[in-house]
């Protein structure tokens, strides 16, 4: 029907799976803001993900058209101090100032070192979903490829856009990370 069927026997995703994974609560605070862009700049995507009792928990937190409308909602978004943002090289050059500290640059480097683990988590039970139907087509679109070291999902081979997926891959495998507590130091004298 439609075929959709063609692109579903070749996602990375076994088919049916991504559904089971919503989640009805909402997302916790914090975590990881992800940000990237369709191939041709056209939109502007973000993903949260958020360490939650359950596993990491993922969220769609904007699709806008325009830059600065993507920098208008990172920054209403970064206005909670316990979110991180995670912004692919084209975009990295316009982060403001006051961001810097808190951003990561991401790209196909971390797209290959992740998207394995973040594939398991899903399969695992350890990633959820907030039911978002933009984010469901892109993670069930994304086609995975192999490459020597390691497999990604791939916007060449992919049948339409997965920003949002490759965004979620992002977002869920450095909200992943175990959490530094620092201790107090004391010196004794």
């Amino acid at each position: 029907h439609l075929n959709l069927w063609v692109s579903a026997a070749k996602s990375w995703m076994p088919i049916g799976l991504w559904e089971t994974r919503a989640h009805t609560d909402p997302i916790p605070e914090g975590g990881i803001l992800a940000v990237d862009s369709s191939i041709d700049d056209s939109r502007y995507v973000g993903v949260r993900a958020s360490q939650g009792p359950d596993g990491v928990q993922v969220h769609v937190e904007f699709v806008v058209e325009k830059e600065d409308a993507m920098w208008a909602e990172i920054e209403r978004i970064m206005a909670d101090p316990k979110i991180q943002l995670a912004i692919t090289p084209g975009l990295e050059i316009h982060t403001p100032l006051p961001l810097r500290r808190r951003t990561e640059t991401v790209g196909y480097g971390e797209l290959a070192r992740y998207t394995t683990m973040v594939r398991s988590m899903i399969i695992e039970g350890k990633l959820w979903h907030d039911g978002s139907v933009a984010l469901a087509e892109h993670v069930q679109r994304a086609v995975l490829v192999k490459t020597q070291a390691s497999q990604v999902v791939s916007s060449q081979k992919s049948p339409g856009p997965i920003e949002l997926c490759r965004c979620m891959i992002w977002a869920a495998a450095l909200a992943s990370r175990p959490a530094v507590r620092t201790k107090a130091a004391f010196a004794a004298g």
